[in-house]
């Protein structure tokens, strides 16, 4: 618990520090604040994962400026990325060292890029089912608007849902991918000094 705690923590600063991403529009920011649920996932498993990327959300919605729906989208976001990741990383481990095997780093990239996939999946749906229409609707920006602002990054963009196709999933692969890239860095760098999710951790 305590643990879980001081991710939630950082995960809670982290958030706070977003800033915006070249070539993508200005509404869409960056921050590294999955990593910390990343982590707790891998090692204490996905259920904890979850519960750190909830308690940065019950911190940020303080100082919400979206009505909390951005956050909600957050959440989906971010469980979507550690929660199958760690799950099947988990397993694998724990499959390996029922056989006696050392841990495999391989299997930790692949269940990531699982991870990222259903990461850009789930915000590319929650965007065009949720978030966006929200804005729309009841805060009463117009699609228009919306539309024009992917437009000058991305001219192609005619529509709604070529927002959340083809610039929504973009962006979440890119973060995904920075996300998953943080983490593995640091779940090698932790090494054996704490519990490993291979021996039951």
């Amino acid at each position: 618990m305590t643990t879980a705690a001081m991710l939630s923590a950082m995960s809670s600063v982290l958030m706070m520090f977003d800033f915006p991403v070249p070539f993508f529009p200005s509404f869409l920011k960056l921050d590294f604040s999955d990593v910390p649920a990343f982590i707790g996932a891998i090692y204490l498993g996905p259920v904890y994962g979850a519960v750190i990327a909830f308690v940065k959300i019950l911190v940020h919605l303080t100082r919400t400026d979206t009505g909390g729906v951005g956050e909600i989208a957050n959440f989906v976001v971010a469980v979507a990325l550690v929660v199958p990741a760690a799950y099947s990383f988990r397993a694998s481990a724990a499959k390996r060292a029922k056989r006696g095997q050392s841990k495999n780093s391989g299997e930790l990239i692949v269940s990531m890029i699982a991870g990222v996939i259903f990461m850009a999946m789930a915000g590319s749906a929650v965007n065009y089912l949720v978030m966006l229409p929200w804005y729309i609707v009841v805060m009463g920006f117009p699609e228009g608007a919306i539309v024009k602002m992917c437009q000058t990054a991305m001219p192609f963009v005619k529509s709604i849902k070529d927002v959340a196709i083809f610039v929504i999933v973009p962006f979440n692969i890119l973060k995904g991918t920075i996300e998953c890239v943080l983490t593995y860095l640091i779940y090698n760098a932790l090494g054996a000094r704490i519990k490993n999710p291979e021996n039951g951790g």
